[in-house]
């Protein structure tokens, strides 16, 4: 036991020397690969970290972060199946929601968060809520404004990999709300563009930056979603308003629904 311990105290010295050469902060890892070097020893990494562990001395390099891990988690277990693969129109006008966020500059420099849901087949825009920060209460209120919209079970709702959809609680609250999760794939913007395009239209037809206060940007917005399901005609949409739009397609029959989702794949083929 003494020679061990004494033997101890001269490896310690050694990794202790690494430790501190040049004054730089270095991991278990950057230790094992210098030791040799520096001191002329080869040590095992076990035999790095059990004096180090032994002797008390820690480092954070190279050391996963409990936080970051939790987050890999979490992203693994909440990921949820593109449901749509950009078939957005390919479906009855009540079936399928987006939803996305997006930064809203106005006043005088003054930065508020819109949170948007789409109806993708018929265009209309289902709610647009409005925070100071860009958090999962912003998301949580946008479920909340769907569910006035009574909506029937096993709607789809697709949004990209954003954390806020990830979280439990979103995911929860989605779920009570019979909603059925549909992710983008990572970094692919493309699978969910009709979202992302109303972001853009809104942005360049809505005069929002001109607000001063954060209640005067949401009458605004509030101002112009009525504007664009009622009065704002759609060119592919049979030059019809997204009401409109959809009050159509809810009279066609079983055999004209059919005919108008061929066109609809024809479309999506091409």
């Amino acid at each position: 036991m003494r020679r061990r311990a004494a033997q101890d105290e001269e490896d310690i010295a050694l990794v202790r020397q690494v430790l501190s050469y040049r004054g730089f902060k270095k991991g278990i890892r950057q230790v094992y690969m210098m030791i040799p070097d520096i001191t002329g020893q080869q040590f095992r990494l076990h035999r790095i970290r059990r004096l180090m562990n032994k002797y008390g001395i820690r480092t954070n390099i190279q050391r996963s972060s409990k936080n970051r891990k939790a987050m890999r988690d979490m992203f693994e277990r909440n990921q949820k199946a593109n449901l749509l693969m950009r078939r957005f129109k390919q479906h009855r006008p009540n079936e399928v929601r987006l939803t996305d966020v997006t930064y809203l500059d106005y006043g005088d420099g003054l930065r508020a968060y819109g949170s948007a849901s789409l109806n993708p087949v018929t265009g209309k825009l289902a709610c647009f809520a409005v925070s100071s920060t860009n958090g999962l209460r912003l998301a949580l209120d946008t479920l909340k404004k769907l569910d006035a919209e009574h909506l029937k079970s096993d709607v789809i709702l697709h949004s990209d990999q954003g954390i806020l959809y990830m979280t439990d609680e979103f995911q929860t609250a989605a779920r009570d709300l019979g909603l059925a999760q549909s992710m983008s794939r990572r970094e692919n913007c493309w699978d969910n563009t009709p979202q992302e395009s109303f972001f853009w239209h809104f942005k360049d037809e809505c005069p929002y930056k001109e607000c001063r206060t954060l209640e005067e940007l949401r009458d605004k917005i509030d101002q112009y979603r009525v504007y664009y399901n009622e009065e704002q005609l759609m060119w592919d949409q049979n030059r019809m308003t997204p009401i409109e739009f959809e009050a159509w397609l809810l009279t066609l029959d079983k055999t004209g629904f059919a005919r108008y989702l061929a066109d609809e794949e024809a479309c999506y083929q091409r």
